[in-house]
């Protein structure tokens, strides 16, 4: 079988960025934005999801 190899990539400014090259900080803020776009479109019309912000 074939090895697929995946790469993802966001958009910074006028550029592409690997995923895998953000700082923890980045990286965590990409995870929650996903996480609550997923939340929202399965549970549209029904919900909305919020991400609670914690205080530093």
């Amino acid at each position: 079988m074939k090895e697929i190899n995946v790469e993802s990539y966001v958009r910074r400014g006028n550029g592409l960025i690997l995923v895998e090259d953000l700082d923890p900080e980045e990286r965590e803020a990409f995870a929650c934005w996903l996480k609550e776009t997923y939340l929202n479109e399965l549970f549209r019309g029904k919900g909305r999801v919020v991400l609670k912000k914690e205080k530093p």
